[in-house]
């Protein structure tokens, strides 16, 4: 006996099966149940014996709404089981083969259970390295690179006064640096403990905001290490930039004139990689390239027109209190573009996949198939006292004699023209917007006698195509096609017809209800999870043999990837731009006292303000524009859209610049020492 058979879960009281009729039961199971470790509970039909004993409680981290029970029971049949573990070849025992190859039962075997907990057995930078966000870490770099450069040039006073009572000058610029690396290494230490501890005291309900579920919360040295040391080597490269900024000293000239030619050609440059793949010159591919030249030229190409109408006197040292701010949005709308784009295009696929692979079945509903008759009443009425409203019941028709099945108008006639017996030979031909496009038919009482109901994405104008097969040589008895009205609950694992008993089409292609019905429940995901286990069990105790299909949520994660992948763009644009332009204003501290000192007042201070933020306010803006134009150019559109999560990192990046300017404007306090 083996007591972890399978990976399921983690082991969060009591123990695994030891003897026979002991099972392992998950959490959620558990509370929606009310029992605990030594309570027994009945498992109807696997165990037609009696009751089992509960000897542990799992979960799975991945899963909080994981509900498996995990029995130990040398007597278990392999067609009670849904996954069957053996030390041999599965398809060599003649007990499951027949089960596997109907898909009734997933077997694994021994040696494959070895290589997945081999797995696990990672090294602990791989295993815990991949739950730390890259974009933090590099985001933790740079604020601790620009740290080093305020403090280094804000602390320049207190380097003389250092020196000056005798310390030397090198030992004078050390204290600063040593103090401000100390506060970033403590300060990430007592964040990361903050964190770890805010993390074990409320596991439940940070967990809970993921959807999972958590046992506990490990220390991620390896992890952490390597933040810190990511993030002292941001703090040395800052201290290695504010020593060249010390020595180095802007120059004017004939290079200014360079620089407009120089976005102005990239602007061109990035234009022809944008617009040519609409004349099959290039292929779409060049527009990200494109994308990012275009990205890159704004903010140059701005600078003259920011400084266009400034005085010939003050034109170059606009020219020089721009430059950085230009450099700064150039940088810094690559961060934009490749969020936005990246939200935008994921987005767009995530929208354009649900439309191109309609639902299987309405989203929020539990159907069951091959019921009794007696056991769809008893179903109806139990899903009623729970709280569901919303039901359908279709009765399934013998097919003794006739198979009929639905499809669109344009298969029949393809099928007419060719004279073929097989649907799936005109694959061009079946309806493209639904997820079944040969379906079945069903009977429904609910239904008048000349009435037709039919999937949607199979009715082309008002008809829908019927195709009759001959139930023992499967030939094409007959094609035809019939009116029938669109309604949206059907298709995919619902019935693509449906018609009533004493209809025209069931007369004359001999359909007749059988003893059992297929119940659809359609709003059954707005029932409480206590209510839908409650059912469920209903389903195994009422109707043993029924097949059920479920569909309580439609989920797109590339929809969710793109809105984390915008917000967490935006979060890192407004903070790096905020970062950057104070330094760069803090730098310029000696120039805008200057500036003052010359007589300018509020409204040439929020002039100059305003000449300086325009090229990367402008960066940010267009940048947005050029995203969701290579998104749309580079992916196929199909009408789709791309959602608005992507506006976001150029809407913060604007904001930023303002906030920025709005400091800028203010007057100097006092003049640097």
């Amino acid at each position: 006996m083996l007591r972890d058979p399978l990976p399921v879960g983690v082991l969060t009281a009591g123990a695994f099966p030891a003897r026979d009729h002991e099972a392992t039961i998950s959490n959620r199971l558990a509370e929606v149940l009310g029992v605990s470790v030594g309570d027994t509970i009945a498992l109807s039909p696997a165990v037609p014996r009696g009751e089992v004993r509960i000897s542990g409680i799992t979960n799975r981290p991945e899963d909080r709404s994981y509900r498996g029970v995990v029995l130990l029971d040398s007597g278990l049949r392999a067609a009670d089981a849904d996954l069957w573990l053996t030390d041999r070849r599965p398809f060599s025992d003649p007990t499951l083969e027949p089960l596997l190859q109907r898909g009734e039962l997933a077997a694994r075997t021994t040696s494959i259970l070895a290589q997945d907990r081999a797995a696990g057995f990672q090294p602990a930078l791989l295993s815990t390295g991949r739950h730390v966000s890259r974009v933090v870490v590099v985001l933790d770099a740079v604020m601790a690179l620009l740290l080093m450069v305020v403090v280094s040039r804000a602390t320049r006073r207190e380097v003389a006064a250092l020196t000056a009572v005798g310390i030397k000058e090198s030992r004078a610029r050390l204290l600063p640096i040593a103090t401000a690396v100390s506060a970033i290494v403590v300060g990430a230490a007592l964040g990361a403990a903050l964190a770890l501890v805010g993390l074990s005291r409320a596991a439940t309900g940070v967990a809970g905001l993921v959807d999972q579920e958590w046992t506990g919360v490990a220390v991620p040295w390896s992890s952490l290490g390597a933040v810190l040391a990511v993030v002292v080597a941001g703090a040395a490269a800052g201290v290695g930039v504010a020593a060249w900024s010390r020595r180095y000293r802007p120059r004017y000239g004939p290079a200014w004139r360079s620089r407009p030619r120089a976005g102005l050609g990239l602007v061109a440059l990035g234009l022809a990689c944008m617009l040519l793949p609409f004349v099959d010159v290039l292929p779409v591919e060049a527009a990200v390239p494109g994308a990012v030249l275009l990205a890159l030229a704004v903010p140059l190409a701005m600078v003259p027109v920011s400084t266009a109408g400034a005085a010939p006197a003050s034109r170059r040292l606009v020219l020089a209190l721009t430059t950085p701010f230009a450099t700064a949005g150039v940088l810094t709308s690559l961060l934009v573009l490749g969020t936005a784009y990246y939200s935008a295009y994921v987005t767009h696929a995530g929208i354009a996949s649900v439309r191109s692979s309609p639902a299987v079945q309405p989203t929020g509903s539990y159907l069951v198939y091959n019921v009794p008759v007696a056991a769809g009443e008893a179903l109806r009425d139990e899903y009623r006292r729970l709280g569901g409203n919303r039901t359908a019941t279709y009765q399934l028709p013998v097919e003794d004699t006739h198979t009929l099945r639905v499809s669109g108008e344009r298969a029949v006639g393809c099928m007419r023209s060719s004279g073929g017996n097989d649907p799936m030979d005109h694959l061009s031909c079946l309806p493209k917007d639904t997820s079944s496009p040969v379906n079945i038919v069903a009977l429904s009482s609910t239904l008048g006698d000349g009435e037709a109901r039919a999937d949607p994405g199979l009715i082309e104008g008002d008809r829908v195509g019927l195709i009759d097969f001959d139930a023992d040589t499967s030939a094409v008895r007959s094609l035809e096609t019939v009116v029938a009205t669109g309604d949206e609950t059907l298709g995919g694992n619902m019935p693509g017809l449906v018609v009533a008993p004493g209809s025209d089409i069931a007369e004359r292609y001999g359909l007749r209800a059988s003893d059992a019905v297929l119940v659809a429940l359609l709003d059954f995901g707005s029932l409480d999870e206590a209510a839908q286990a409650r059912f469920r069990a209903t389903v195994t105790r009422l109707a043993a043999t029924g097949q059920t299909s479920e569909l309580v949520e439609r989920r797109t994660p590339e929809v969710a990837v793109g809105i984390w992948t915008a917000g967490m763009g935006a979060a890192a644009v407004c903070l790096l731009w905020l970062s950057v332009g104070a330094v760069i204003s803090t730098s310029q501290v000696r120039q805008r006292a200057m500036y003052a000192a010359a007589g300018a007042g509020r409204r040439h201070r929020r002039l100059l303000a305003l000449r300086l933020m325009a090229p990367p306010f402008a960066g940010f803006l267009l940048t947005g524009a050029i995203a969701i134009s290579a998104a749309w150019i580079s992916g196929v559109h199909d009408g789709s859209p791309f959602g608005w999560w992507w506006t976001l990192p150029s809407l913060a990046g604007m904001a930023a610049v303002l906030v920025v300017a709005g400091q800028y404007a203010r007057p100097v306090r006092q003049a640097p020492g």
